[in-house]
């Protein structure tokens, strides 16, 4: 391989690698919303299946 076409795609490389670590940080972000929106729903299942429990108690 040519030294100038070697240096080219090292330099590539080193450009791009911003845009894949930006990639991995929303698509962490993205997957943390959607556990947390997930926990919220089974929370919120939860305290009313309790409330209706408390209220057949009743």
């Amino acid at each position: 391989m040519p030294a100038d076409l070697v240096a080219h795609d090292r330099a590539d490389f080193c450009r791009h690698r911003p845009d894949v670590f930006q990639k991995l940080l929303r698509r962490l972000f993205l997957e943390l919303g959607k556990l947390r929106q997930r926990t919220i729903r089974a929370v919120d299942v939860a305290l009313v299946v309790f409330q209706v429990v408390q209220f057949e108690r009743a």
